[in-house]
């Protein structure tokens, strides 16, 4: 074997040992603008369709889920009438963040009754939390699918938070179900796991249309990450022996996990690059870094705006005043902001949590409330 062969092989066996064993908190920016294809990025299920996906572990430092808590109602200071999002991480502080700072000083007046101070919340603070995987498509309707790699982007928090509690129920089993027999999965691992099918309903969302994932589920045939050629044929199926007790990798299977390198390499799929919030002290493409910030520039604009104005009217009246049609990028008839915004629809479900914390902190199992279903479903703020 070559020394570069050895070398990715070595690079996979030391991912899956940082990963072995580590605690995985499920439950808790737009996406970033390049002007390309983003289905080669992201998986986007269709409604009134039935996929069956198989979870993988990400070769980022990341962790296997990344989150990341997004305000999707700011008013765009540079296109007229349309919103941006902007991301930022599920834990962040008030400090860290101008629209939270701005939500607990509205909070606080809200709380004295001001009216005023609960129109800005609602009309612009809304804000939503996400997680995104890395997926393999095994079955599909549209075959064309099958065995494609994408990053699957999920609510984690509010009524439409099915596959986030899908998937804890596999990676933090409850004390009472441990006593019962159930055992923690890893299911990122390549070799056999339990895989999910989303079972995609079209359903109303406080008057939006979104995606429902309420009749999703684990199958209870396990299967390993598939390798297909270049034509699209099935070569291979991961096997239970194919990771040998000392970690390292049965002989047989070493060109296929080779195959599986490259495949998880992909940059079209870096979750850290596509998806996870970032800081501008953080690495990043320069067309990431530039995208960045001329995000931040605008919520440097509109949150004093938003904070200063004594009227609804006013702030809009005051958006007018800067927004400039121009500097809106077009891909055919449609901006890049109004796709990206369009390209994962649980962005545009419910106007999520208005509370008093910035998201669900990433903390050990043995520290997090044990939560049924119900509790999460019956913890979704008021609108």
């Amino acid at each position: 074997m070559s020394e570069q062969q050895n070398s990715k092989l070595n690079a996979l066996q030391q991912a899956m040992q940082a990963k072995a064993g580590k605690e995985i908190v499920v439950k808790a920016e737009d996406l970033q603008e390049e002007g390309r294809d983003w289905s080669k990025t992201f998986f986007e299920p269709e409604t009134n369709k039935t996929y069956t996906v198989k979870f993988l572990m990400n070769l980022t430092p990341l962790d296997n889920i990344v989150h990341r808590m997004v305000y999707k109602h700011l008013p765009d200071p540079k296109r007229k009438g349309k919103n941006f999002h902007y991301s930022v991480k599920p834990n962040v502080r008030a400090e860290e963040c101008k629209p939270l700072e701005l939500f607990f000083e509205l909070h606080e007046l809200r709380k004295a009754g001001d009216v005023l101070a609960e129109q800005k919340i609602k009309k612009y603070l809304g804000k939503t939390n996400q997680g995104a995987a890395l997926v393999q498509i095994l079955e599909a309707d549209d075959k064309n699918l099958i065995g494609q790699v994408r990053i699957m982007a999920f609510s984690t928090f509010g009524e439409n938070a099915t596959i986030a509690q899908l998937l804890d129920k596999k990676l933090n089993p409850t004390k009472s179900q441990i006593k019962a027999g159930i055992v923690r999965e890893d299911i990122f691992a390549l070799t056999p796991t339990s895989v999910m099918v989303l079972d995609v309903k079209e359903k109303i969302f406080d008057g939006v249309k979104g995606r429902s994932f309420t009749d999703s589920v684990w199958t209870a045939h396990k299967k390993g990450m598939h390798i297909f050629d270049e034509n699209g044929n099935l070569v291979y199926e991961f096997k239970e022996n194919d990771i040998l007790p000392d970690g390292t990798f049965n002989p047989a299977a070493e060109q296929y996990f080779e195959k599986a390198i490259e495949i998880l390499q992909n940059p079209d799929i870096d979750i850290y690059e596509h998806f996870a919030p970032k800081t501008l002290d953080m690495e990043m493409k320069e067309e990431t870094r530039k995208y960045l910030k001329q995000t931040i520039e605008k919520v440097d604009i509109v949150i004093p705006i938003i904070r200063e104005a004594k009227s609804i009217a006013e702030i809009e009246n005051q958006l007018k005043g800067t927004a400039t049609t121009q500097e809106a990028e077009v891909i055919g008839d449609t901006s890049k902001e109004d796709l990206l915004a369009s390209s994962v629809p649980e962005l545009a479900e419910l106007e999520q949590n208005q509370q008093e914390t910035a998201g669900q902190a990433t903390t050990p199992q043995s520290e997090q409330p044990q939560s049924s279903v119900d509790d999460i479903l019956n913890n979704v703020a008021e609108k």
